[in-house]
């Protein structure tokens, strides 16, 4: 059955907490926010980021998740010259 594209709905966390509570710089890109866009990295940034995916109000359907880790080495500095 197809639905309209309209009922997809996508979130975002980072180590499993909703990316609003975490407290990072963000931007989502795109009509239905499906690109992560990470502002300003540091080491805090650093993670398990998780994409899940499904349909409003399916009570019974799992969103579909996809996961992928971010290692940051170190913090950026800026030299101002």
């Amino acid at each position: 059955m197809l639905r309209p594209l309209y009922q997809v709905e996508t979130f975002w966390k980072k180590d499993g907490v909703p990316l609003e509570e975490v407290g990072i710089a963000f931007s989502l890109v795109g009509l239905w926010n499906r690109t992560l866009s990470l502002l300003q990295i540091d080491t805090h940034y650093a993670g398990v980021y998780s994409c899940h995916v499904g349909l409003r109000g399916a009570m019974t359907e799992e969103p579909v998740v996809a996961k992928a880790t971010l290692t940051v080495q170190g913090n950026m500095t800026y030299l101002h010259v």
